[in-house]
């Protein structure tokens, strides 16, 4: 994942946010961990290159991720009707 991550970060800091996709998109393909350093990387390369919506699904994703952590880490039953 370093490998990438670091990928990632070279083509975004040279203004190639088109190849810091890909590598993200390959990753993702690989089915690779991808951790936070990686999603706070494309956050960041995302909003200096005024791409809104996709800094927001980015944004959406990582908190999607970390609920479903939390679930899957509750040693309690999680009671899923709490938006009555």
């Amino acid at each position: 994942m370093q490998t990438f991550n670091i990928m990632i970060s070279v083509y975004g800091k040279g203004g190639k946010l088109d190849k810091a996709v890909e590598m993200f998109d390959t990753a993702q393909d690989l089915g690779l961990p991808i951790d936070e350093k990686i999603y706070t990387n494309m956050l960041s390369l995302y909003g200096k290159a005024g791409a809104v919506k996709k800094s927001i699904k980015t944004f959406f994703l990582i908190c999607f991720a970390h609920y479903l952590c939390f679930l899957l880490s509750s040693p309690k039953p999680m009671n899923f009707h709490i938006f009555r």
